[in-house]
């Protein structure tokens, strides 16, 4: 599934990256997750929001909706029904918070965003570690799961990094927006390569499939492109 922030929708596609149906949502949609076995999670940033829908037999469903203290930007599934979801504080300043049965229960350290922009957020297989871009500071910034910052990493190369993911061996890789590049860095924070190769213009969000090694990458165009790029783990 993708969202289309331009046009306030949800996308459900075969394996086939066809069309099967379209869901209007009642706000803009940033970032799109899996949180249970036939449901997923959107955040919704101008609505302060995360919509619940079900999504069975090719039919998608509201589910129910969670009220943000903040706008939300990046989410993702933290396990047994968490969510973990990236929000602007205002005053140019981020946090992400952790949001266990319907609500949020705990938030990060604020840090600085040096200017409003998306946020996208990733954590390892282990969920014990939280990873978040920083556009227009340029940078990726790790923190535990109790909030605090544990290391930025922010190359001179890596330029407005959007989205963020893992592999099964809790390699990151960040999208260079504006610089057309992949960062595959250790769980450290260590560079590892630089992936041009196969990378679109305008790159946004990305995801890793553990079980074909393969990246799925959407850009900014309107329509949203879906590119596959096969990777073969080293």
């Amino acid at each position: 599934m993708l969202v289309d922030m331009n046009n306030c929708q949800c996308i459900l596609l075969n394996n086939s990256q066809q069309v099967v149906i379209t869901y209007k949502l009642t706000g803009y949609p940033c970032d799109i997750c899996v949180v249970g076995d036939e449901e997923v999670a959107i955040s919704v940033y101008n609505q302060k929001n995360i919509q619940i829908l079900s999504v069975k037999d090719d039919v998608i469903s509201p589910v129910r909706t969670i009220t943000t203290k903040y706008k939300c930007y990046g989410i993702t599934a933290a396990g047994n029904g968490e969510m973990v979801v990236v929000g602007d504080c205002g005053n140019n300043k981020y946090c992400w918070s952790l949001i266990r049965d319907g609500r949020e229960v705990s938030y990060s350290d604020q840090y600085d965003s040096s200017s409003g922009y998306y946020s996208y957020i990733a954590l390892n297989n282990s969920k014990t570690r939280v990873y978040v871009t920083v556009p227009y500071a340029n940078s990726l910034q790790c923190f535990n799961m109790e909030g605090k910052k544990q290391y930025t990493y922010s190359p001179d190369n890596l330029q407005h990094p959007l989205g963020v993911t893992v592999d099964r061996d809790d390699n990151i890789y960040v999208v260079g927006y504006s610089s057309h590049n992949i960062y595959q860095l250790s769980p450290e924070g260590s560079i590892l390569q630089v992936i041009t190769t196969g990378v679109p213009q305008l790159p946004w969000a990305i995801s890793f499939d553990n079980n074909t090694d393969t990246f799925i990458i959407t850009n900014s165009s309107d329509p949203p492109k879906l590119y596959i790029y096969n990777y073969q783990l080293k």
